[in-house]
């Protein structure tokens, strides 16, 4: 447990270079602690739920259990073979497959229709700390998933002009 604290110090003080320094949490041991014991355990709630649908189905799973075994408790095909007695059921990973596919086949939807302005580009991703710019509005849009409010904005960029210090 003491080399995973020691992980996340290491990966917060990478992360200073690019943010800055981090305020201490004084909580986070304690919340990685917790973390990590959930973690640990999770493996023995997953078997008794499974054990749970073992009894529930009286000792015969159907593709559907095996599956939502594998799935949403994250039990591996093996282990759930081990634990029923039974063999994994040769269409098991092809019923997979086809449940994927027919979520993945699923129509997309378009909420803003953005095929008519230039495209962009995403500065943020270059450079963190640039907080001013010069551009142009090309479009705003009103947030679908937001009561409508127009809060979507699509800038043509035409200079950019960093701060000092990034403020």
């Amino acid at each position: 447990m003491e080399g995973f604290l020691k992980i996340f110090e290491m990966h917060k003080r990478d992360l200073e270079g690019v943010f800055g320094p981090f305020k201490e949490y004084k909580s986070f041991d304690g919340i990685i602690k917790v973390e990590y014991e959930r973690w640990r355990t999770s493996d023995d709630e997953s078997v008794k739920k499974l054990e749970k649908i073992i009894k529930q189905r009286k000792g015969k799973l159907s593709i559907g259990d095996w599956i939502v075994c594998m799935q949403s408790h994250g039990i591996p095909a093996d282990k759930i073979s081990e634990i029923v007695k039974t063999p994994i059921p040769g269409n098991l990973y092809y019923e997979i497959a086809i449940r994927q596919e027919r979520v993945a086949k699923a129509a997309e939807v378009v909420l803003y229709n953005t095929g008519h302005l230039p495209e962009t580009d995403n500065i943020y991703y270059k450079d963190q700390t640039i907080m001013n710019f010069d551009a142009k509005i090309c479009e705003v849009f009103q947030n679908v998933l937001q009561k409508n409010i127009p809060n979507i904005v699509i800038l043509d960029r035409s200079a950019v002009y960093p701060t000092s210090g990034g403020q």
